[in-house]
């Protein structure tokens, strides 16, 4: 009977014990696990600051977060280079990437079938063009206006009218005086010139005196319409080469082109603009470069890296925003490595330890990395 008591008794310890050990040893056995997996991450090339490959090396400030959050989790990985964002996702969405770098947004569409971080940065969507050149004869043309064109001519007749009227009441004038018998001694352009000076300085007879008093008039009327023409032409010139959108929806109808796959896709979209898709912002530049688009819609952080580092001339931007957009790492679906970075993402920005690694990649416009 004690034997046997003894025996139910240690079978129930036994028991107790393994219900007590088993979700310690499975936890244990899970972050071993994680610990232990190679995590494949997905690293979207050509998108600078946020990410890119550069001769094999994987580099951004999306990439050096993730290397300093997967050190901090102690974290093993390998990282591949994504060339299509689009890929990318389909990639995440099958679970061949466990994290997803780029500037990736989290958008209702994904809901159902990826994990967004909390954003890491932020940014805005702006189109770009090409600088309108003006040639000389567009120059002539905006400065030469008809106004201008009729007023000199008036001015001309007036004038001269004026000159002749001048010129023979002073010159009968001055015959009958000794002045201009005193004068001939000279060569006849010295003496012309003297001449002339001398009525236009001192004129002795009163039609004399109304022809250059009206002389004066017209001139200063002449000047000020010549003045104000050149004003508004300044105007007209300083306004050729800007860009001739001042709204968003000023797109609709025009040629835009954008990433093939990409939210500045569905953005364009929304405003009407006639799609022209490059698979990344060297093909865009080079079809706008070529007029084969009239403007790029991209979002202005990565596109001012690409635009200042392959020093690309002649290109403006937007004075305003299309939408502003706040980038995010992408994970599978019900993804364990969510909650721990997004710990680590605030616990950066609430230190503020990740803005080394913003100042790394851009020198202005700072505040777009979340701090």
């Amino acid at each position: 009977m004690f034997k046997q008591t003894l025996n139910v008794f240690m079978q129930f310890c036994i028991i107790l014990s393994f219900s007590i050990l088993c979700p310690i040893l499975s936890y244990a056995a899970e972050a071993y696990e994680q610990n232990e997996k190679i995590l494949t991450v997905g690293v979207l090339d050509n998108h600078m600051p946020i990410s890119t490959v550069k001769d094999g090396i994987p580099q951004g400030i999306g990439v050096d977060l993730f290397k300093k959050i997967a050190n901090s989790l102690s974290l093993n990985y390998k990282i591949y280079e994504v060339k299509d964002p689009y890929l990318g996702i389909e990639l995440t969405k099958l679970g061949l990437f466990d994290v997803l770098i780029g500037p990736y947004q989290n958008q209702a569409k994904f809901s159902q079938t990826l994990d967004f971080s909390v954003p890491f940065f932020a940014g805005g969507t702006q189109l770009y063009s090409k600088k309108q050149t003006i040639s000389f004869s567009s120059l002539i043309k905006i400065v030469w206006s008809p106004l201008l064109t009729n007023t000199i001519i008036l001015f001309t007749i007036v004038f001269s009218i004026l000159a002749i009227l001048l010129c023979i009441g002073e010159i009968h004038n001055r015959r009958k005086s000794s002045s201009l018998t005193e004068e001939v001694s000279h060569t006849i352009w010295v003496t012309l010139f003297m001449v002339l000076g001398e009525i236009i300085h001192d004129p002795k007879t009163n039609i004399g005196k109304l022809s250059i008093f009206l002389m004066y008039i017209s001139s200063i009327a002449v000047l000020t319409i010549v003045g104000s023409s050149i004003s508004a032409s300044i105007i007209q010139i300083s306004q050729f080469s800007e860009l001739n959108i001042s709204v968003p929806e000023e797109i609709q109808g025009k040629n835009i082109g954008v990433i093939s796959n990409s939210a500045e896709e569905d953005l364009a979209r929304s405003y009407g603009a006639d799609i022209y898709e490059g698979e990344n912002l060297s093909a865009l530049f080079k079809a706008l470069d070529n007029n084969t688009i009239e403007g790029i819609l991209s979002i202005y952080s990565t596109t001012d890296y690409f635009i200042e580092h392959k020093q690309i001339k002649n290109i403006q931007n937007s004075p305003f925003f299309f939408d502003r957009n706040l980038f995010n790492f992408a994970f599978p679906n019900n993804s364990p490595l969510l909650e721990p970075f997004d710990k680590a993402i605030v616990s950066l920005q609430n230190t503020r330890q990740n803005k080394d690694i913003c100042t790394k990649y851009i020198e202005k416009n700072l505040e777009d990395c979340i701090l």
